[in-house]
């Protein structure tokens, strides 16, 4: 059984920390010991590049009671599932939705709600992995199958708009598209349109793939039914004359507004979208109540049907009546009840300890009362939770944190890393299935107390050797101390520390956060000072430029700006 949480974690710990210290160029022993010992805290502690962990549980999503194939014929169009079911060889491996396989719930209410007659609008919160993607490419494609079976005659014009908030996001529909048109080729065509779409392809590229249109040219003169693109290029579209032929030939048409990664849409950008949005349904000529709208998102939670009702109506400028939210529900399977006490935790990692597949360990974890209750509260209303969660409620308050958090990820890898086998030997179920979130912050610098005899420093590597006071990975204005604190900097050349400021209302302040990024961080040696604590003369080569020096260093030049 590996330590999977436990090694990750501190592995990204230690190469984030390596990595930042190299590209720093600290060559001070005592500051690189001492920076090494704070990026490599405990977690989540904020000097750690690894903010708190989060951990969900993954038990799988509720199937619906019957298979695709008999949703043929009423609610799908039979050869949009056999398109599903048999995608060209190259996209089988991924992209294929068998006919005898149980769709979730959550995908079978949202296509019984967006195959309705009078449009209805839909939320879909199910988390990450539970195909919500399928919830409305099947119903917008199943659409695009009906009417294309009836005229038999290839569509032209928009019907149906995605946008995506971040261009991977765009090209990462492209294969699931290629895979699920291709069998009715350029009758039901799809055009990825964003900043890297050509003006023009060769015919003999564009002939390869008839169900994609690859040129902005093709686009234009033949719109496709379905376009994936994002809030910018759409406003281009609505005000550039070249794109003016779309809209013309899209009129009336447009059925669909998908807004995925709905989360990303807050305040101001929210605001932004929802008159874009109006601005669409009447550039393609439209009402917004005959649109169908779906916002999906992961991450905004199902927990407020109301407010998210009330989310995507406003933002689509439609009755809260249109609007309908759906979740997906993980199934957990119900542990028998038991009185009986297992070993300790190291105890039973010892069992079968080189085996994820154990009956015995299994069992033993099912008679714990820490692994009962850590799966309880990782499934209780299927909401994540933090390590710093997760160890408050299972552990005592008297225990030390890192003691807590050390106990917490080992029981995480002993219950994820357990599986029930079947009959047959096989995999049936793990213990309690995980996902880590493992949040990676950033530095954007150090700061220093420019007190040497700082208060702070004593008792760590700094307090020998250091001319200046305790060092800070976030921007602070005071040290705890009581001194002030400057942006620490190194010369390019010999490496020497120093402290950057500038002057205002005749003290010395950080220069503003906004001028980090165009301050040119290379300084130069000036001049020695001496004298009291903290001496300050003008440099002899800018009047902005300060040269500050200390008593317990007389050898070493400060310039801070």
């Amino acid at each position: 059984m590996d330590k999977y949480f436990q090694a990750i974690i501190k592995q990204l710990s230690q190469r984030s920390a390596e990595a930042t210290l190299s590209i720093l160029g600290v060559s001070d022993p005592n500051l690189r010991h001492f920076l090494s010992e704070q990026f490599n805290s405990l977690v989540g502690s904020g000097n750690n590049f690894i903010a708190d962990p989060v951990f969900e549980a993954i038990f799988g999503w509720e199937q619906a009671n019957i298979k695709m194939d008999r949703l043929a014929g009423s609610l799908l169009e039979r050869s949009l599932i056999d398109a599903m079911d048999m995608p060209p060889r190259d996209f089988v491996a991924d992209y294929a939705f068998r006919k005898d396989w149980f769709p979730y719930q959550h995908q079978l209410q949202a296509w019984q709600e967006l195959t309705k007659t009078n449009p209805k609008s839909v939320v879909i919160t199910s988390g990450t992995g539970s195909g919500k993607t399928e919830c409305f490419i099947v119903p917008v494609l199943n659409d695009l199958v009906r009417q294309y079976e009836a005229s038999q005659q290839a569509l032209v014009g928009v019907q149906a708009l995605f946008i995506y908030p971040l261009n991977a996001l765009i090209n990462s529909q492209r294969d699931r598209l290629r895979a699920w048109t291709h069998r009715f080729g350029s009758n039901i065509r799809f055009c990825l349109y964003n900043g890297n779409t050509k003006e023009k392809v060769q015919s003999k590229t564009q002939a390869e793939t008839p169900n994609e249109i690859l040129s902005r040219t093709l686009l234009r003169s033949a719109p496709s039914p379905l376009l994936v693109t994002n809030s910018t290029m759409l406003e281009y579209m609505l005000v550039r004359q070249a794109d003016a032929p779309i809209l013309e030939k899209s009129q009336g048409k447009l059925r669909w507004i998908i807004l995925d990664e709905a989360h990303t849409y807050i305040g101001s950008q929210a605001a932004e979208l929802s008159l874009l949005l109006r601005r669409v349904t009447h550039g393609f000529g439209v009402k917004a109540s005959d649109v169908r709208f779906i916002a999906t998102s992961a991450t905004i939670g199902n927990t407020d049907n109301d407010q998210l009702q009330h989310y995507l109506a406003n933002l689509a400028g439609i009755s809260i009546a249109q609007v309908s939210v759906i979740g997906g529900q993980r199934v957990v399977p119900d542990l028998p009840k038991t009185e009986k006490l297992s070993d300790d935790r190291f105890d039973i990692e010892q069992i079968d300890k080189d085996f994820e597949l154990s009956q015995k360990r299994y069992t033993a974890l099912v008679n714990h009362a820490t692994s009962r209750k850590l799966r309880e509260y990782l499934t209780r209303d299927n909401m994540p939770k933090s390590l710093n969660q997760i160890s408050n409620e299972l552990f005592s308050n008297a225990w030390d944190t890192k003691k807590k958090y050390n106990e917490i990820l080992a029981w995480i890898d002993l219950c994820s890393g357990t599986v029930l086998p079947d009959k047959k030997g096989k995999p049936k179920q793990p213990f309690l299935p995980i996902r880590g979130h493992l949040l990676h912050q950033v530095i954007n610098g150090l700061w220093c107390c420019v007190d040497p005899l700082c208060k702070e420093k004593a008792g760590t590597k700094l307090e020998q050797n250091w001319p200046f006071g305790f060092v800070f990975s976030q921007r602070k204005t005071l040290c705890n101390c009581g001194a002030p604190v400057y942006e620490l900097i190194f010369c390019n050349e010999c490496n020497t520390p120093h402290l950057q400021a500038v002057e205002s209302n005749g003290r010395l302040v950080q220069l503003p956060k906004e001028s980090v990024d165009e301050f040119s961080l290379q300084v130069d040696v000036e001049q020695e000072v001496s004298g009291d604590d903290f001496d300050v003369e003008d440099s002899e080569s800018s009047d902005e430029t300060y040269v500050l020096a200390s008593k317990a260093s007389p050898n070493i030049t400060y310039e801070l700006w």
